[in-house]
């Protein structure tokens, strides 16, 4: 490789290294004075999970309507879409199953939403009741029924604005029988082996019916734990989409002057949280994507102790605002009991409980074996721990928090060996992160990631290649034995990693009743140092990074010749470098 070579690679790592780390890309909001006319401004969410309020952090719905009034006041036309996982989340959101957000985004303007996965999250029906409180529809051209293959949603919308006609088609991720729990879509299809077919009968109908732009509002993500249903997979196939707005992954994409294009689409998403509010502009020939994040709608008014500085948000809507807020006082009046206090940290945080054991994780479990007693030892996903508990006196609303989905404990029965299944195909992307990851009690095991993982998506071929030395209650554990593990309705049912729990759930299952910020509730009052036993990991999952027993190197006149021909090689390296010294 040339130096020039070398150096171009090494600022391509230094760029993408910064893109990283960067909040948001911003764009340049219209001023007073400027004319915005025959521009069309979409602007988009994704994975708000019920952030409806200003928090610090997240800009909430408010901000949305706060930068559609801003374009439009310039001449602007634009269109609010929205790419799933918006309905469940935080209490504010579940309190009413959804309904209070409805009422926000109703408020607010949105034109569209693709449903996402947690969307389902109370149930399809209930989904298909909000989308009938909605002043805009829901789009899933690939969601069906079983039954006789007829849609459940609608599959398009043309919208003309500003004079451009916008064919805008939707679509669910497959994921969603997996990352929902499994009850919450009996009865439907995702059609995931069609996807690429729908999506092109998608592009065909809206261009002939004179669509100016097609548009893909979907809730597929580019996680590489998704494939094959993520909108990049979709892209290698289909070409005739303008514009994909995506959600699932959490991505945070198109910077300032690197817009993310895949195959000749423009696919642009916000991260999550409504912490970015995506911002695609079209000016009749062009496409452009950027973010508007928390800092570019506040004012530095200050700068604290160690030198940050200190955001005054600006950028609301003051009736927005009090809609939400009043949203914010009911679910409080419900949920601000105080139910415990902790005198540490519990690590509740996405990166890690999706990773490795936490603190939190910890808890959790301790939690769930102590509400089934008779269980054997006890497993929850990491991907259903949503939030952390901060030092101090524990709420109910914190737990509701921590535990947004109103899963149960339950137990059922496994082998040994399908214990062991279940560990290898729930850190199969270890140590990179899952939301299979388990957070145990009552269990032991070691995950040797320097092995790769054999199998498919919850399918291991080789069980015990890489979960290794498992031990429950302080014994090895017996392949042949039978277990009663507890652990949360929505694994039982077979969700995530987990499908083989769904049949056993079936013969040997219980739900206990207990719901999860319940068994918290109870749990945290019989313990009686304020949580301090649990300031950090118990050391229940060890993740070994190396091989331990690495093989010794092969003997004999090939090996050794070769060891001496490195040696000769070492040795005069170093007269050489002394010499020059000299």
């Amino acid at each position: 490789m040339k130096k020039g070579s070398k150096f171009a690679a090494i600022l391509v790592v230094i760029v993408l290294a910064l893109s990283m780390v960067s909040s948001a890309f911003a764009v340049d909001l219209p001023e007073d004075g400027d004319d915005l006319t025959g521009q069309l401004v979409i602007l988009h969410t994704n994975d708000s999970h019920g952030r409806m309020m200003e928090d610090g952090s997240s800009m909430g719905f408010s901000a949305v309507k706060y930068l559609a009034d801003r374009y439009e006041a310039a001449g602007a036309d634009v269109i609010i879409l929205d790419a799933g996982d918006t309905l469940h989340g935080l209490p504010i959101a579940t309190a009413t199953q959804g309904a209070s957000v409805v009422d926000v985004m109703n408020q607010v303007g949105y034109a569209a939403m693709a449903p996402g996965n947690h969307d389902f999250n109370y149930g399809y029906e209930r989904l298909l009741e909000l989308s009938g409180e909605m002043d805009f529809p829901v789009l899933a051209a690939n969601v069906t029924y079983e039954a006789d293959g007829s849609l459940v949603f609608e599959d398009n919308i043309m919208v003309d604005v500003g004079g451009y006609t916008l064919g805008i088609f939707g679509l669910a991720t497959p994921e969603t029988v997996t990352k929902t729990n499994p009850n919450n879509v009996i009865g439907l299809s995702f059609n995931e082996d069609s996807l690429a077919e729908i999506a092109q009968a998608q592009c065909d109908e809206l261009a002939a019916a004179g669509a100016d732009l097609v548009v893909c509002l979907c809730h597929l993500g580019d996680d590489p734990s998704s494939e094959p249903y993520r909108s990049t997979d979709l892209l290698a196939e289909v070409t005739d989409i303008d514009l994909v707005v995506d959600g699932h992954s959490h991505s945070v994409l198109n910077s300032d002057d690197t817009q993310n294009i895949v195959n000749g689409t423009l696919v642009a998403s916000t991260g999550w949280h409504t912490q970015n509010i995506g911002v695609v502009t079209f000016d009749g020939a062009e496409l452009e994507a950027g973010l508007v994040a928390y800092a570019d709608l506040a004012n530095v008014v200050g700068t604290d102790e160690e030198g940050n500085p200190i955001l005054e948000f600006y950028g609301y809507d003051e009736e927005i605002t009090a809609l939400v807020q009043t949203y914010y006082d009911e679910m409080m009046e419900i949920y601000a009991e105080v139910v415990g206090h902790t005198d540490v940290f519990l690590n509740g945080t996405r990166e890690f409980v999706r990773t490795q054991e936490t603190n939190l994780g910890d808890l959790a479990a301790d939690a769930i074996l102590a509400a089934a007693p008779d269980a054997d030892f006890s497993l929850t996903n990491g991907g259903g721990i949503r939030a952390d508990i901060e030092i101090g006196d524990i709420t109910r609303y914190d737990l509701l928090t921590v535990f947004p989905f109103g899963n149960m404990v339950a137990t059922v029965e496994l082998t040994g060996a399908q214990v062991l299944e279940i560990l290898e195909g729930a850190t199969f992307a270890c140590p990179e992160a899952s939301g299979s990851f388990p957070q145990v009690s009552g269990i032991t095991f070691e995950i040797h990631t320097y092995i790769a993982y054999e199998g498919d998506y919850a399918a291991p071929t080789n069980p015990g290649s890489r979960i290794k030395n498992v031990m429950i209650n302080g014994e090895p554990l017996d392949l042949n034995a039978t277990y009663t593990m507890a652990t949360n309705d929505f694994l039982a049912a077979g969700g995530d990693t987990y499908a083989l729990l769904a049949d056993n759930y079936l013969e040997s299952g219980m739900l206990v009743g207990v719901n999860l910020e319940d068994a918290m509730i109870d749990f945290i009052s019989s313990v009686d140092d304020n949580c301090a036993s649990y300031a950090e990991p118990a050391g229940r999952i060890v993740i070994v990074a190396e091989d331990p027993n690495p093989n010794p190197p092969v003997t004999g006149f090939v090996s050794v010749a070769a060891i001496g021909i490195v040696a000769m090689a070492g040795g005069l390296a170093v007269l050489c470098f002394r010499k020059k010294e000299d």
